[in-house]
């Protein structure tokens, strides 16, 4: 069982990247990311282990670019392709983009706000337990719909029988 990890996170949003801190959860895959340390908003992302970069200088970090429109972590490593001799090899590679050519981190789709709403809510605890709270019957209110209607009629005749008395 692994614990949860702090990263630093970079969220793209179209062509502007915010800075922020976020605690990944290792066994479900979802980042918690706060806007600011007093926000009580949470966002949540999906992000995959492959995405998560270790950033090193004087202290040792871990980094992630996250898509907002997707919800989800970017890759930004490259895999360039060379071939040898006839044969293919794949390399992980990372170079210098010239001036006049870039290719694009961030999706220009819209924010997709079904899957936004599926993280933030449907992955809480504290919704499914409202919710679980809600559909759950007190006790005193079972007993008193047992006891409405025939169920009071029966439930009278058998303690009048455990005393002897026909009806």
């Amino acid at each position: 069982m692994v614990g949860k990890i702090k990263l630093n996170v970079n969220l793209i949003d179209k062509h502007k990247i915010f800075r922020m801190k976020g605690i990944y959860d290792p066994e479900t895959r979802l980042m918690n990311v706060r806007r600011s340390v007093f926000s009580r908003d949470i966002m949540r992302f999906v992000v995959d282990p492959d995405h998560i970069y270790e950033v090193h200088g004087l202290k040792s970090s871990y980094l992630v670019f996250v898509d907002n429109a997707k919800r989800e972590s970017v890759n930004i490593e490259r895999v360039k392709k060379i071939i040898e001799d006839g044969k293919k090899t794949e390399q992980k590679v990372t170079e210098t983009v010239e001036a006049g050519t870039s290719f694009p981190v961030h999706s220009d789709d819209p924010v997709d706000l079904e899957k936004a709403n599926t993280l933030d809510v449907h992955s809480e605890r504290a919704f499914w337990k409202a919710l679980l709270q809600q559909t759950k019957i007190p006790l005193s209110t079972t007993i008193i719909l047992l006891l409405a209607g025939v169920g009071i009629y029966h439930f009278l005749l058998m303690i009048l029988r455990a005393f002897g008395v026909q009806v």
